[in-house]
């Protein structure tokens, strides 16, 4: 869900990272808007492989899919100060590899989706934040082109379209994104659509644009962003472009991971592991890109990047290089690093949440 509107002086950032159980594999962390810094709160253990995160409108309950091959989804109480977190409850995904989350906006339902498992499972969630029993598991059900990759459905994320209220789930191994309608009365989701990308490309994520009208989803498997034209009444995507990631020159092996769209409207973010770099698109009419230039994203891996409300600043969660790095955006949309790192390990997640005083 969408959490933070405009700009905020500070900005608690929960990461979650490939450590181990043993370890505080989830951080809290502080980023000042106004002197780009960021410093540690606070965390919490007990939890395997935190891959993903989210939270609740007001930052006070952490959700996080252990992503293993007997999933589970744990919430979390984070401490007034944000100097800690206490588990409140756990469940089991019902599949191997939870990987996405997210909250709807009523804050009574939990959906999530299993890369390995196959399936979208849906959880209703109480008042103290304690995670009840599954009360729905879909599994999509195909495969693709790439025999490694796409032997069969690999749902990578669920997110929410803020206008309609539908929910959009990338299948990388199925290639389709799916188009869902949440019954907020039973926790049931419905199939509005399914639409066919590119064979071999391999969905991943989603990014809205702020009219409501456009979406954009970021292909794993062959490097690209594709454009859809968008109906909120019916859910139905029409495809208008696709555009690569990497510079025409590159041979470099990479695959893309993340993508966010500024508030604004007027530019596209795309990460890609092994180029190493964040891809800047400027959004023009019908919601269509056109290259802005690419930053290098300060680290190896960039699996996940925040790109906080305002356009100021963008953050990037290097893997493979153990910290995360702050950047400025600047008037043309490129974000260059503003000197500040922090060093963490193998995180692959930043959370965002205003701190309001």
């Amino acid at each position: 869900m969408t959490n933070n509107y405009g700009v905020h002086k500070q900005w608690r950032l929960f990461t979650g990272s490939y450590n181990t159980a043993s370890e505080e594999a989830i951080e809290v962390l502080l980023f000042d808007d106004e002197q780009g810094t960021i410093e540690r709160l606070g965390g919490g253990g007990g939890i395997e492989q935190p891959s993903f995160l989210t939270a609740d409108s007001k930052g006070r309950i952490l959700f996080a899919v252990s992503e293993v091959d007997d999933g589970e989804v744990s919430s979390f109480k984070v401490a007034a100060d944000g100097r800690g977190l206490e588990l409140i409850s756990k469940q089991p995904t019902g599949g191997a590899a939870p990987c996405h989350l997210l909250l709807d906006e009523s804050e009574r339902w939990l959906l999530l989706v299993n890369y390995s498992g196959g399936t979208i499972v849906a959880y209703p969630v109480q008042e103290d934040g304690a995670i009840g029993p599954a009360v729905q598991t879909i599994r999509h059900e195909g495969e693709s082109v790439n025999k490694d990759r796409q032997e069969g459905p690999h749902p990578h994320s669920i997110f929410l379209e803020p206008h309609s209220g539908h929910w959009f789930v990338p299948d990388l191994g199925t290639d389709h994104i799916y188009v869902y309608q949440l019954n907020k009365e039973d926790g049931q989701l419905g199939l509005l659509s399914k639409t066919a990308a590119q064979p071999g490309s391999g969905p991943r994520h989603a990014a809205f644009h702020p009219d409501g009208t456009v979406v954009y989803i970021i292909n794993e498997l062959n490097s690209s962003v594709s454009v859809y034209a968008y109906d909120p009444a019916t859910g139905a995507l029409h495809h208008l472009q696709t555009i690569d990631t990497l510079p025409v020159a590159t041979s470099q092996e990479s695959y893309c991971a993340d993508i966010h769209v500024d508030g604004d409207g007027r530019f596209l973010y795309a990460s890609n592991r092994g180029h190493d770099s964040i891809t800047v698109f400027a959004i023009g009419e019908q919601g269509k890109l056109s290259l802005s230039g690419h930053a290098p994203g300060g680290g190896r891996t960039p699996r996940n990047f925040a790109l906080l409300p305002g356009g100021r600043h963008l953050l990037v969660a290097n893997q493979d290089s153990d910290n995360i790095v702050a950047m400025r955006i600047g008037e043309d949309g490129i974000p260059v690093p503003n000197g500040n790192v922090y060093q963490t390990v193998r995180p692959v997640c930043i959370y965002p949440v205003a701190v309001v005083e």
